[in-house]
């Protein structure tokens, strides 16, 4: 399971494991750690995870999601807390 932790105030990656940096970080083709956040995945799933990090940061509340990475290279289902 891929595990990332990122900053809220930068929306830099700050952690990410192996199982991450295998999954999200191949599709990004570059390290996840120093990078934005969200990287690796198409565009309209990147605007997706922006907009649910948004309303996470607003009200606390966790929310899950499915993602596309980018280039087609699969699907990811993503749980987001603060």
């Amino acid at each position: 399971e891929g595990v990332l932790v990122v900053d809220a105030g930068s929306h830099k990656v700050l952690e990410a494991n192996p199982a991450a940096q295998q999954l999200i970080g191949a599709a990004a083709g570059r390290p996840l750690v120093g990078s934005p956040f969200p990287v690796g995945f198409d565009e309209r799933s990147s605007e997706r995870i922006a907009e649910a990090l948004a309303g996470v940061r607003a009200n606390g509340a966790p929310q899950r999601l499915r993602a596309e990475l980018a280039d087609a290279a699969g699907e990811l289902e993503l749980g987001l807390s603060s």
